[in-house]
């Protein structure tokens, strides 16, 4: 099966995947790698700029209204349980204990633990603006626009 989309995440047992395009979110059950079947379709949620899965939540930026938390844990009737309104663009979010890391130039870091209530608690501002990120072993590792590879430690 070809997805066709822009793969935007997969959920930590590796039972579905999540694409976006336009205005719609596909959730594909890949739990047979060989068999993928597409689980439902999300319309009408905003351009999704970047998405992220932590257990049955998932953790998004919509293109000109910021970060929003649904509980996807029922493929087929996602529901919106939190946002935060922020405007501009973001390219990738990482989340890794309760904290969501969100490149947007700078670095936002918003907790998670309880996803009906998350919580601003930083924004990293950078001498470079941030593409992309991962999280890895305590470290962070971001891609900066004209400055190449970046890794900073992540404290607890």
């Amino acid at each position: 099966m070809n997805l066709g989309n822009n793969i935007l995440a997969i959920s930590e047992g590796r039972t579905f995947a999540y694409t976006s395009l336009s205005n719609t979110v596909t959730i594909y059950n890949i739990s047979d790698p060989t068999n993928p079947t597409v689980e439902n379709h999300i319309s009408n949620v905003g351009p999704m700029e970047a998405l992220d899965v932590k257990e049955d939540y998932a953790l998004t930026w919509i293109d000109g209204e910021g970060f929003k938390i649904y509980d996807w844990s029922v493929p087929q009737s996602p529901q919106i349980i939190s946002e935060l309104a922020f405007e501009g663009n973001a390219w990738s979010i990482v989340v890794e204990n309760d904290i969501a890391f969100i490149s947007r130039g700078d670095i936002l870091e918003i907790d998670v633990s309880d996803p009906a209530h998350p919580q601003v608690i930083a924004t990293i501002n950078l001498p470079v603006r941030v593409r992309h990120l991962t999280i890895s072993e305590g470290n962070g590792y971001a891609a900066a626009w004209d400055a190449g590879l970046l890794i900073f430690q992540i404290l607890k």
